[in-house]
Order: structure tokens, then sequence, then C-alpha cells
């Protein structure tokens, strides 16, 4: 599938899938860890995800970790983030709470001036006494230490040790 991206990856365990987002649903399939899917939508807490070979599946969301957009230097790969695991987690969280944000607005659920709120609030993470802004519309992350800001595409970010 051409326009097949993966944005996340099964954690190493592994996933229960079902073919409804109903989450009292049996499960239909199980992903193997460390599989790369490409997240289409959101209903509460399950992710509708895509598989390579365009199966298309909802598992909890919580089973997922983000690999961020393609890499920057058009390779095939993902753009992975070098993040410690704690802003990793911050991150992911917040993506995918802006994401089901947008899903909300999508669906006529909430208003413009609801979504602007609420992406406000859950594109923002402070740790380790930076700012981390989720630039959803050019794909990157925005860093700020109170002196100087900085854009990473995702495969970019650096190390805690070389900023």
């Amino acid at each position: 599938m051409s326009d097949w991206v993966p944005t996340h990856r099964v954690r190493e365990q592994g996933a229960p899938a079902r073919s409804t987002p109903d989450p009292e649903a049996a499960a239909s399939a199980t992903l193997e860890g460390d599989l790369e899917v490409a997240v289409k939508g959101f209903e509460g807490d399950l992710t509708k995800i895509q598989t390579s070979d365009g199966w298309i599946g909802w598992v909890e969301s919580g089973r997922l970790d983000w690999i961020g957009p393609p890499s920057p230097d058009g390779g095939d790969g993902p753009g992975w983030i070098k993040l410690d695991p704690a802003l990793q987690e911050l991150l992911t969280e917040a993506l995918v709470s802006a994401t089901a944000a947008i899903n909300s607005f999508e669906q006529e659920e909430i208003d413009s001036d609801t979504l602007q709120q609420l992406l406000m609030d859950r594109c923002v993470v402070e740790h380790d006494r930076r700012l981390w802004i989720i630039d959803l519309a050019n794909q990157q992350f925005v860093e700020f230490d109170g002196l100087a800001v900085a854009a990473y595409a995702p495969a970019e970010v650096p190390e805690p040790d070389q900023r």
C-alpha cells in the first residue's frame, strides 16, 4: 500500500485486536510485539490501526508506542524518536490525546474553540526543566529550555547528554 506510513509500534508484549471499536468484543487477532502500524483514529480507549498488509482493527491505546512520521531524509523507515523513556511516554500520551481531540472535532462532537483549548492543554509537555511543544501541522517537536527554542523532526531529537 503506497499510502501506508507506520506511526506506531505495538509494545513488546503484543496486543489483542478487535474488528470493531467495542471494548467488550472478543479479540479477532493478536498483534505481535514490535509490529509497526498506522494509526487511523480513536474511539474511547481504543485506537483504530492499519497494518502494512491493509488489515484494519482496534487495539487498546496503551498497547502502542509512537514512532513518528517518516524520516526527514526521505528514507523508507520511520523517524525513530531518540528520547529518554519518561519523555517519550509523556509525548506519546500528549499526541494520542491531541489526536483524539482532533477526531472529536472532525466528528462534530466539539467546536473549534474547544478544540483549540484542548490542543493548547495537550500539545505542551514539561519535562526536565524544558517545555516541549508538539507541532502537529509541521510534524515536529519544539523544545524551549528557558533561553532558546529549537525545532526537531522526531528523528532528530537529541539525546539528553547531547543538548
